[in-house]
């Protein structure tokens, strides 16, 4: 004889499989009903002859090409400046925190433009307001000038 827990588990168990094998039951037939239902719509009438033809619609206009914003010449002198700078920024920067080895890698690119170099070194200086910013740009300026 079953003891009554194994009888309960079996219906649970039995319960439990029921329950997804319905599911898939249930959405097989609802794909059959809606395949159905699909091929008993009527078809629609077709087009008249005048929506048939191809509509010749505007072409876009090509947009013309946009104006330079510089001749080359100042492109290419402006781009240098900013190689230059960028090179004068690291030297400075070398300088200030005593950094030996970037001041004298970084001194023979800038003394090939050592006269734009110069130029930034002064101005910074002219710039500076505190007492150690001015010490900085003069030590540039006078790495430079060397």
């Amino acid at each position: 004889m079953h003891r009554p827990t194994e009888s309960r588990l079996n219906v649970r168990t039995l319960a439990l499989g029921l329950v997804p094998a319905a599911g898939i039951l249930a959405l097989t037939l609802l794909v059959i009903t809606r395949r159905g239902a699909e091929s008993a719509m009527p078809e629609r009438a077709s087009a008249p002859a005048a929506l048939a033809q191809p509509v010749n619609l505007p072409k876009m206009a090509v947009p013309a090409p946009p104006p330079r914003p510089a001749p080359d010449s100042i492109i290419a002198e402006k781009v240098q400046e900013a190689r230059v700078r960028t090179t004068y920024m690291n030297f400075r920067t070398a300088i200030a925190t005593g950094n030996i080895q970037l001041r004298n890698t970084l001194e023979p690119v800038l003394l090939r433009d050592r006269d734009l170099a110069l130029k930034m070194a002064r101005e910074e200086l002219a710039r500076a307001k505190e007492p150690l910013d001015q010490s900085i740009a003069r030590q540039v300026v006078e790495a430079l000038r060397n």
